[in-house]
């Protein structure tokens, strides 16, 4: 059903996907709940034809979007995998309103900017790539576009984190440098798990969710689509976060957390609605 290759004790997957499952309603922010775009093994949306290698693996072609922090963060972990071993053809990156700052940490990282989205997908052959923006409304946005295209999310997996065999990875998925996720675990569509976050058994996380550093969800936690943990704070067992909500940094989550609030403190208290 796909490849998988061990760190240590590490699994990092390379897998595929249902074919078909990438469409999005135009109408929808975020997908659909629970998550889809997921196979039994995760991964990514399908095989384009890559560049083989000694040892029967393929290399693959990857565009990271966004020039950004988040953007610049996705490319160190590529990075990190290619020196661990080398799974990606790197062509460079996509960002429509880059700034002279960001363009000189492109040139830093000897990695070319390709320009906008609009005029790759008019040009371009077919890849994979993966999103590098915080915004989950971005990022849905740019899915839709790019799988229209007929181009492939691929996920990518930090090989310093820590992901159990029996967690499912939906195409699309970032996953950081010490991250732990546990088993019977599922990742939706491009979800962003950062640096030292942990993700407990049998949680569920939907499209296009960000999980902030440090962040602690403790079992059978429901995360819906677009929703964001902020850096640092714990969800306890068994609750829920509703969809496009946003926990505050630090925060502790004692209850339900409804759709599109935004809760902060310990314990957790409404503060408004997220956009609001």
């Amino acid at each position: 059903m796909g490849e998988q290759v061990r760190v240590g004790r590490r699994l990092c997957r390379s897998a595929v996907t249902p074919a078909g499952h990438a469409d999005h309603p135009e109408d929808d922010r975020f997908g659909s709940w629970p998550p889809r775009c997921i196979g039994s093994w995760g991964g990514h949306d399908a095989s384009l034809p890559g560049q083989p290698l000694g040892g029967g693996h393929l290399v693959i072609d990857l565009v990271v979007v966004g020039a950004s922090g988040a953007g610049r963060r996705v490319l160190d972990i590529v990075q990190d995998c290619n020196d661990e071993h080398r799974r990606y053809r790197l062509i460079g990156v996509l960002d429509d309103n880059i700034s002279d700052g960001n363009m000189e940490q492109l040139r830093r990282m000897r990695v070319a900017h390709l320009g906008g989205v609009r005029e790759w997908l008019e040009r371009s052959p077919l890849c994979h790539f993966v999103v590098g923006i915080g915004d989950s409304a971005t990022r849905s946005f740019i899915d839709r576009a790019m799988t229209a295209a007929g181009h492939m999310a691929a996920s990518i997996v930090h090989p310093a984190a820590h992901v159990s065999r029996h967690a499912v990875i939906g195409a699309g998925t970032v996953i950081s440098p010490n991250v732990e996720i546990s088993t019977n675990v599922t990742l939706g569509r491009h979800v962003h798990i950062t640096a030292n976050a942990a993700i407990s058994h049998d949680c569920v996380l939907a499209d296009f969710v960000n999980v902030n550093p440090g962040a602690v969800l403790a079992g059978n936690v429901m995360v819906g689509a677009g929703a964001t943990v902020g850096a640092g704070a714990v969800v306890r067992q068994g609750l829920s976060v509703g969809e496009g909500a946003t926990v505050g940094a630090a925060a502790c989550v004692v209850r339900d957390v409804p759709r599109d609030a935004v809760v902060v403190g310990v314990p957790a208290r409404p503060l408004g609605v997220a956009g609001r």
